[in-house]
């Protein structure tokens, strides 16, 4: 089926790779994804979507690689060699639905809620837990030196990032900079590289804010 991706549902995530382009979300009671090479004409997705949520994507060596949730919120993961045949696959005990999704080659990362991230070294096909102390993830990016999340350190309403080589061994960093170490509630939403550091946004007190820090 070619088109555009619209109508009902929700899109909550990009990507863009090899294979071109794909965006992923959810309507009623099934996932949806679709795939571009021009951004013009878009082939719907098949495979194991119905009754999942996919969240987000990334692009990944040989293919892509969607997180989400499954029948009855469970944690959920996909893959596609092309960005349009999808396959379920198994996540870990102890892992919270993934809402952010990021890769370098063919090590990925995903994280959500709870105190543990989803790290695959083999682009998806199979997954292990690390520990993280976060109550909740907001954010996820890979650099060139290895990965770095934001969100809620477990305990706190503060700020946090969190920093790995390999996805594996993760180091909490407080995070610094104007408007982040003053009163009132900070909240990081995004992650992004620029230049050297890392744009970081967000709101201080509710006020929409951007942060610029030094690569952790």
């Amino acid at each position: 089926m070619n088109g555009t991706p619209g109508g009902e549902g929700e899109l909550t995530g990009a990507a863009s790779g090899a294979r071109g382009y794909v965006v992923v979300g959810f309507a009623g009671s099934s996932a949806l994804a679709w795939r571009s090479d021009d951004l013009t004409r878009w082939t719907a997705g098949s495979g194991d979507l119905k009754d999942a949520e996919m969240h987000d994507v990334t692009a990944v060596d040989g293919g892509y690689v969607a997180v989400g949730q499954g029948k009855n919120g469970t944690p959920a993961a996909w893959t596609s060699p092309d960005g349009e045949k999808w396959t379920a696959v198994s996540l870990p005990p102890g892992t919270a639905a993934p809402t952010r999704v990021v890769a370098r080659g063919a090590v990925v990362v995903a994280a959500g809620a709870g105190a543990a991230v989803a790290v695959s070294s083999d682009a998806g096909r199979t997954w292990r837990s690390q520990p993280v102390q976060a109550a909740e993830i907001t954010a996820a990016l890979a650099t060139p030196r290895g990965f770095v999340l934001a969100g809620t350190p477990s305990g706190t309403s503060d700020t946090g990032l969190w920093t790995s080589p390999d996805g594996v061994a993760w180091r909490p960093v407080r995070p610094h900079g104007r408007g982040l170490d003053g009163a009132g509630a900070q909240r990081l939403t995004g992650l992004a590289p620029l230049g050297g550091g890392v744009l970081t946004t967000g709101t201080d007190d509710a006020v929409p804010t951007l942060w610029r820090t030094s690569p952790p």
